[in-house]
């Protein structure tokens, strides 16, 4: 390029000594910051991909030790309480099973809606793309984003114009308001028993105190708080203290 460097270490080390005394103290500090700042930024965003994508391993191990994990729990429950806690088990068991089917059933209805959006907008695969979408949409964030980023990626590849992106964004933005304003509320409703102010409330909570994995556990740790309390409330009315002297 005519700027009269040799890329040897014997060239190289005093043309760098030489602009390196040039830099003050001010400058190396800011960039020492800048580097650390980005350095712990990435590194915790790379933990949180990390986190979204380890938690349906985590539900695998989870569904796949259930029955040892149920005998665990039996074992420390005192037998005289055990017809009690067996039935708390049992319906918070059936809200848990309620809860993955209402999340399995909304998976299918976004990945319908989500391929029938892109087919008809003419996107290169965007059948498979608004499947897939759909399915990878029951870790929370997940599907929607990576959908989104593989949709608008095949738009630069194939140059099919801007029409066609911002049909994208309609599209996943239709579709992501129907589900969270309507679909979510309604299936997750009937499902975990919940009504839509507690759900939302719970959503909120889990949200801010263990960012998506609190998104994704508020409602069926909700749903099984919910059979603990309403089981609580029933034996406190039928408490001596309660009832009082007859």
């Amino acid at each position: 390029m005519g700027l009269g460097i040799t890329f040897d270490e014997k060239h190289l080390l005093p043309l760098i000594e030489q602009y390196a005394s040039n830099i003050s103290e001010d400058t190396v500090k800011s960039i020492t910051v800048f580097l650390e700042e980005a350095l712990s930024s990435t590194a915790k965003i790379l933990v949180s991909v990390a986190n979204l994508y380890m938690l349906p391993l985590f539900f695998f191990y989870l569904v796949n030790d259930y029955e040892k994990i149920i005998e665990g729990i039996h074992s420390l429950i005192p037998k005289s309480m055990l017809p009690k806690a067996n039935s708390l088990l049992s319906q918070s068991n059936i809200i848990l099973k309620n809860y993955i089917r209402g999340r399995l059933l909304l998976a299918g209805i976004r990945a319908i809606l989500y391929a029938l959006g892109l087919f008809l907008l003419g996107l290169d695969f965007g059948l498979l793309i608004g499947l897939l979408t759909g399915i990878f949409s029951i870790v929370p964030y997940v599907g929607t984003s990576l959908g989104f980023i593989i949709a608008i990626l095949v738009v630069l590849a194939t140059d099919v114009g801007m029409g066609v992106s911002v049909g994208i964004f309609v599209v996943f933005v239709v579709v992501y308001a129907v589900d969270k304003f309507w679909l979510n509320v309604k299936i997750i409703e009937q499902e975990s028993g919940l009504n839509d102010l507690t759900i939302m409330l719970v959503l909120i909570i889990g949200g801010n105190l263990f960012d998506i994995l609190g998104v994704f556990l508020a409602i069926p740790v909700a749903g099984i708080l919910k059979v603990i309390l309403r089981e609580m409330k029933t034996n406190y009315q039928q408490s001596k203290y309660y009832i009082g002297s007859q």
